[in-house]
């Protein structure tokens, strides 16, 4: 079973907060709330986190951030991960933000923001863990793509299954092959 995708809900309004909880929680995800900037910041700063949801509006003393701020804090923090405003996107489309989406509170539905909770936890950014690449990889990756050889960077899977293709239908043995691309269709019989 995968781990379940972690998502910082930052809203101090405790109506819309719980609500949105238990709409995500009951469908698999794991819910971290923040009820401030300041505590969202030391739960993202101590906790893996899939996916933001903020608030854009927190009530506060004079000098306590709004949703923008919280998120360009975040993204200093972790510019990774998928951040999303929940706010009037007609005031803040003016501004300048580095959050991923807009939605707003009023007019969004459960299921459109759930599917665009799955759609950005799916597309979370980032480097792979592992994947350094060396100056060896990047170098052979290179000549790869110069040569255009099957099998090598530079080339899709597709391409590798329609050179493997040809080469079975020059060979006497195989019974039929078949290669469906989006623009190439090849078949042939024995």
């Amino acid at each position: 079973m995968r781990p379940k995708k972690v998502i910082l809900l930052v809203d101090d309004n405790e109506k819309d907060g719980s609500t949105l909880k238990f709409m995500l929680v009951t469908n698999t995800y794991r819910v971290l709330a923040a009820h401030s900037p300041a505590e969202a910041l030391g739960v993202f700063a101590s906790n893996r986190v899939d996916l933001v949801l903020a608030s854009f509006h927190f009530r506060g003393p004079a000098g306590t951030p709004n949703g923008i701020e919280l998120i360009d804090k975040l993204k200093a923090l972790n510019p990774h991960t998928p951040m999303v405003l929940l706010c009037d996107p007609g005031k803040v489309q003016d501004q300048t933000h580095r959050a991923d989406r807009l939605v707003s509170k009023a007019t969004c539905s459960a299921l459109d923001l759930l599917d665009i909770v799955r759609v950005l936890c799916a597309r979370k950014r980032g480097p792979r863990k592992g994947m350094t690449p060396t100056p060896a990889m990047l170098r052979n990756q290179a000549e790869a793509t110069a040569r255009r050889e099957p099998g090598h960077a530079g080339f899709s899977k597709a391409e590798d299954r329609l050179q493997m293709t040809d080469d079975r239908l020059e060979n006497p043995g195989t019974v039929t092959a078949t290669c469906n691309l989006p623009s190439v269709t090849c078949s042939k019989g024995a």
